[in-house]
C-alpha cells in the first residue's frame, strides 16, 4: 500500500518545551465533520470506519476524534487532507463526468456517470479496489462512487502510485434513517444493493479481503467499535451494538461478494 502524505500548512515554529529531537510545531489541513440533524451519528460512523480501516491497513485518508478548548465531548470528526496536488489523481468528487464517453455496458453501475473511470482504477489498482469495495459491503457503504479518489493511467517516474477512499461518513450507524434503520440493514444479507466497481473486480482480490476482514480479532474490533465513552448521541451500549452486528456481518461477506460485486449485470 502506498504511503499517503498529508497536507501541512503555514509556516513551522519552534516548540515552547525543550526537545531533542528537532520537532517543530506545525498545522495539517483537515475536512472537520459534526454530526446534524440529517446525520446525527456522523463523528462515530466516521471514526470507526476510519479506526477499523486503519487496522486493516486499507488506503483510507486518515481521520481522529476532535473537541475544541471549550467542550471536552468527542463533538467532530477531523480527515486528514491528502497531499496529492503533484500527482495526477482523478477526484472522483470534484470531477464532472464526461459526455463523450461511451454508454457504459446494459446493467452496469453507472449512477454518476463514472464508469469508465472505474473500469481504468480497477484495472490499475486490482488489490486496492478489491479491499475497499469488500470493505464498504462490511461497513454497509453505498456511497462509494464519488468518495474515492486514485491514478487511472501509469505513473511517471517517481511518482506515488496514489488511489485512497474517503468520507463513510453514510456507513454503519449513518447507513440508515435512524440507528434502528441502520443496525437492522447493517444485520440484512439483503443490503447493500449495489457498488460502483460491480463485474470490474477479481474474485481472487476479494476473497483475500474477506479472509483479512474475517482473521481480524475479536479484541481488534472492540477495540475500534467500543470506545468508552459517549461519542456525540451514540452511548456505549448501542457501539455494543454494533460491534455483535459487524461480527455477525463478517459470516455474510462472501455471499454479499459473489452476489454485489462478482456476478455480471
Amino acid at each position: 500500500m502506498a504511503i499517503l502524505s498529508y497536507l501541512l500548512t503555514g509556516e513551522e515554529s519552534d516548540l515552547a518545551q525543550r526537545t531533542t529531537t528537532q520537532a517543530r510545531l506545525g498545522q495539517l489541513q483537515v475536512a472537520v465533520k459534526r454530526d446534524g440533524d440529517e446525520n446525527p451519528t456522523q463523528v462515530y460512523s466516521e471514526l470507526v470506519a476510519n479506526r477499523l480501516a486503519q487496522f486493516l491497513g486499507l488506503p483510507v485518508a486518515m481521520g481522529v476524534a476532535a473537541r475544541d478548548g471549550v467542550d471536552p465531548s468527542i463533538s467532530r470528526f477531523a480527515s486528514l487532507w491528502v497531499a496529492d496536488h503533484d500527482a495526477r489523481v482523478f477526484d472522483f468528487t470534484e470531477a464532472e463526468p464526461d459526455p463523450d464517453a461511451p454508454p457504459a455496458p446494459d446493467g452496469a453501475f453507472n449512477e454518476s456517470g463514472f464508469y469508465w473511470e472505474f473500469k481504468r482504477l480497477c484495472e490499475r489498482h486490482p488489490i486496492e479496489a478489491a479491499q475497499l469495495a469488500v470493505f464498504d459491503l462490511w461497513i454497509g457503504n453505498e456511497d462509494r462512487d464519488l468518495n474515492i479518489k486514485g491514478q487511472l493511467d501509469e505513473g511517471k517516474d517517481n511518482e506515488p502510485n496514489i488511489l485512497f477512499a474517503l468520507d463513510q461518513g453514510n456507513s454503519l450507524l449513518s447507513c440508515g434513517l435512524n440507528v434502528k434503520d441502520s443496525l437492522a440493514k447493517l444485520g440484512s444479507p439483503d443490503f447493500p444493493t449495489l457498488h460502483p466497481m460491480k463485474d470490474l473486480l477479481g474474485g481472487f482480490e476479494c476473497g483475500q479481503m474477506v479472509e483479512r476482514i474475517n482473521a481480524m480479532p475479536d479484541w481488534a474490533l472492540i477495540s475500534a467499535i467500543v470506545c468508552g465513552v459517549q461519542v456525540g448521541s451514540v452511548t456505549p451500549d448501542v457501539q455494543y451494538q454494533l460491534y455483535d452486528i459487524l461480527d455477525e456481518r463478517r459470516k455474510l461477506l462472501s455471499e454479499l461478494v459473489q452476489r454485489i460485486l462478482l456476478t455480471p449485470p
